[in-house]
């Protein structure tokens, strides 16, 4: 029983049809990133009483240059920053479409005196983070 030529080129044509079928519904595994989340803890363990100028503080995350968050807290006096037992926390998760190396931590700003920061590394395989700062 043999094939004529117009047969064999119609089951190449069909062949090829299924091999291209096939090879399009194969997909790339791609491993799914999760978002990370990040936890911001603010308080002080130091007796600051007497302390009446204002402080303002805000949250970063940053990526490189690019700025993530940038959240300001309400402004407080010194003496009002929270011991570690009433520490102020904010959770904030960072998209899982952010990737690589981040840093992230505290802005302030203290009325007529000036500005400084508190900044940690957090890893692109870390899932969660705890950024702990005690004003002194």
């Amino acid at each position: 029983m043999g094939f004529n030529r117009s047969t064999m080129k119609y089951l190449l044509l069909i062949l090829t049809l299924v091999l291209w079928v096939l090879q399009s519904c194969t997909k790339e595994k791609v491993t799914p990133v999760s978002p990370r989340n990040i936890e911001f803890q603010l308080y002080t363990n130091q007796d600051f009483s007497s302390e009446t100028n204002t402080i303002r503080f805000s949250i970063f995350i940053k990526s490189g240059n690019t700025t993530v968050l940038d959240s300001a807290l309400a402004p407080r006096l010194i003496k009002d920053i929270p011991t570690i037992a009433n520490k102020i926390i904010i959770q904030k998760r960072v998209p899982a479409s952010v990737t690589g190396e981040l840093s992230a931590g505290f802005n302030y700003a203290i009325d007529n005196v000036g500005i400084s920061w508190y900044k940690e590394k957090v890893l692109e395989n870390e899932e969660s983070k705890v950024i702990s700062f005690s004003f002194k």
